[in-house]
């Protein structure tokens, strides 16, 4: 993406998408999809959801690891610091 005003659409489109999705009560709902290697699944979408939250903490973790290795202090992070300062 090349700047923040783009990264911030497609934060919004993704966002709101989520948001008619739980509106709505579609979580049952399977989806179907290709991951980056080209094969082919059908989940519902709490499953996507569910690996969503669980994949972005693998990361979170990994990104800490680093900052800490690299003799620096990770920022704090979390849902609950997160919905905090939003609102």
């Amino acid at each position: 993406m090349p700047d923040f005003a783009s990264v911030r659409k497609a934060w919004e489109e993704t966002r709101d998408g989520w948001q008619r999705v739980l509106e709505t009560d579609d979580v049952a709902r399977v989806i179907h999809y290709r991951n980056i290697s080209g094969q082919e699944f059908s989940d519902p979408v709490w499953r996507v959801m569910a690996h969503l939250v669980d994949h972005s903490a693998q990361y979170r973790g990994i990104l800490i690891s680093a900052f800490r290795l690299l003799g620096r202090k990770p920022p704090s992070s979390g849902v609950v610091l997160y919905t905090r300062s939003v609102s």
